[in-house]
């Protein structure tokens, strides 16, 4: 009499197989796309400031035809007596009650001025800071305004910004 095999270890086998390609297509179809390059104006810091409450004013959300003119590379150093491309990439109430503006200039600068005013009806509120270089662009050193100077409702936000023989301007508003 024959004793018949049992064909368990070879299901087994078959079952683990099964599993291992499963598990690698499933990889491939949501891995992320390695050809993606990073957006060069995301701030991962500021994500974590208040990640409850989006920016109040994200570029994103502005209709082109409302962009201010801006060069192919706003990265790009500006040609001597062009204007500089200013752009504020968040401007929001953060935890702690203060309005916090962060900024984006074409270029990079060691000095420079920000002038920034802030405009509700006939109130006006106006502080100025240096410009910063950062690895690829300038920013402006920083705008942090307690919300307890801000009545609540819409601001005009205005931003000047000069550096060496160079200018740029930009309008838009928050509200608090």
């Amino acid at each position: 009499m024959q004793k018949q095999k049992s064909k368990k270890p070879l299901l087994l086998v078959i079952l683990g197989v099964l599993v291992i390609a499963a598990a690698t297509v499933i990889f491939l179809i949501f891995r992320p796309n390695q050809n993606d390059e990073p957006n060069p104006y995301a701030n991962s810091h500021e994500s974590s400031q208040n990640p409850s409450r989006p920016p109040d004013n994200d570029p994103a959300d502005t209709p082109d035809d409302q962009l201010p003119d801006h060069p192919e590379n706003p990265d790009q150093q500006p040609a001597p007596g062009e204007p500089l491309y200013v752009t504020i990439p968040h401007a929001s109430t953060t935890p702690d009650n203060h309005l916090h503006i962060t900024t984006h200039i074409s270029g990079l600068f060691n000095s420079g001025t920000c002038r920034l005013t802030l405009t509700q009806g006939t109130t006006t509120i106006t502080r100025e800071s240096g410009v910063s270089p950062l690895p690829r662009h300038s920013t402006c050193q920083g705008f942090t305004i307690p919300t307890s100077d801000l009545a609540p409702g819409t601001w005009q936000i205005t931003l000047h910004v000069t550096a060496g023989n160079h200018a740029g301007s930009i309008q838009t508003e928050v509200s608090i």
